[in-house]
């Protein structure tokens, strides 16, 4: 009993040993052996970049939870496509692209899930006060108001009844003289070119404060 506990705790110290000296080795070393599926090397470059990926998320989606499973997908993704690694680029700046992208399609299914928005204005909402945050939402409503005024005549006039009115569609087929159904296909339109033109704006931190209401 005490040799085999003996023994697990020297296993348990070459592992240990074994982690510490992959994190000692050099970048190019580890992409090279992340490549070739290596676990090791996977995790000493999550020890590196896993804290810095969470608080760029964290800025961007604001909730504590979001951030996390921000960081999980990214390193998941990292380690599904490890063999698409290109040596000659900046790896900080490929784990960012991929940050990026991944949070752009969480703000685009934050237009399909209420559960996502709430988490997100939850912690916005502490902060509402903070004078940064309040011209951060300043400068998002102005960058939505840019984004309205870029959609075709009937369609932001569609737009701006049934958003800034609060008109039905309904009301606003009979003021317009068309179907219900026409109203529906020119909003879904709408809504969709101004959240391409808000994600093409790059403008992530600002987009945040208005993309719920969409």
């Amino acid at each position: 009993m005490v040799k085999d506990a003996l023994c697990n705790c020297q296993k348990v110290r070459y592992i240990g040993l074994t982690i510490n000296l992959y994190r000692l080795q050099s970048e190019d070393i580890l992409l090279k052996q992340l490549k070739a599926g290596n676990t090791l090397a996977f995790s000493s470059l999550y020890h590196r970049y896993s804290a810095r990926i969470y608080h760029f998320a964290l800025s961007i989606v604001k909730s504590p939870a979001l951030a996390e499973d921000v960081t999980h997908d990214v390193f998941v993704k990292l380690w599904e496509n490890a063999d698409k690694i290109d040596l000659a680029l900046s790896f900080q700046s490929y784990l960012f692209t991929i940050t990026r992208n991944h949070i752009l399609n969480l703000l685009k299914r934050a237009g399909r899930s209420t559960l996502i928005v709430d988490e997100i204005m939850r912690y916005t909402a502490v902060i509402s006060d903070d004078p940064s945050q309040i011209l951060q939402r300043k400068q998002a409503h102005d960058l939505l108001e840019v984004a309205v005024e870029t959609l075709p005549e009937q369609r932001r006039k569609i737009y701006q009844l049934c958003k800034n009115e609060g008109f039905t569609y309904k009301e606003v087929a009979e003021q317009l003289g068309i179907s219900p159904s026409t109203v529906n296909s020119q909003m879904v339109k709408a809504i969709k070119s101004v959240q391409d033109f808000l994600l093409l704006s790059g403008a992530l931190s600002v987009i945040i404060y208005v993309w719920p209401f969409l």
